[in-house]
């Protein structure tokens, strides 16, 4: 059997391939079961195991990085940031739900104001508490867990 010896450079570029396959494959989970579950309004029997690759992908994910004291390569962990994450993601998800629910049932056509747009507010809220609260906690058990490898760092480096 031959055995290749990768370089730094070579890990790093199939680190990254790796990176972005990943990526893409959650972003085309999300976007497939968005479309079945809010536009075609699919029963969940039909997607569960796509549903399931991708809570499974996202909790590995952001179990592994956690441990290693990294949030995010692009965007800093700050109260704003989640504010800011957090109301993107509420936009983005409450106008799914809104549009499912005009068109799955009949009173939310027919009473926008009194039915779809209070119910939509209700999910909105509860989403964005739900995602600022899932930001802010792994945000700061990651950062402290950033601020402990480096303390281990420079204690090795002092020996």
């Amino acid at each position: 059997m031959i055995r290749k010896k990768w370089d730094e450079r070579q890990k790093t570029d199939m680190l990254r391939a790796e990176h972005y396959a990943f990526r893409t494959m959650w972003w085309i989970l999300a976007a497939g079961l968005t479309y079945q579950g809010y536009i075609l309004a699919a029963p969940f029997s039909e997607m569960k195991w796509e549903l399931a690759a991708f809570a499974a992908g996202s909790v590995v994910a952001l179990t592994l990085s956690m441990r290693k004291g990294m949030w995010d390569s692009r965007i800093k962990f700050t109260v704003p940031n989640c504010l800011r994450l957090s109301a993107v993601f509420t936009a983005a998800f409450g106008a799914l739900y809104a549009i499912g629910k005009y068109r799955q049932y009949e009173a939310c056509r027919e009473d926008v104001a009194g039915v779809l747009l209070p119910i939509t507010l209700v999910f909105c809220a509860a989403v964005f508490v739900l995602c600022f609260l899932t930001l802010y906690l792994t945000g700061s058990y990651t950062s402290r867990r950033e601020k402990k490898i480096e303390k281990e760092l420079g204690m090795e480096e002092e020996e």
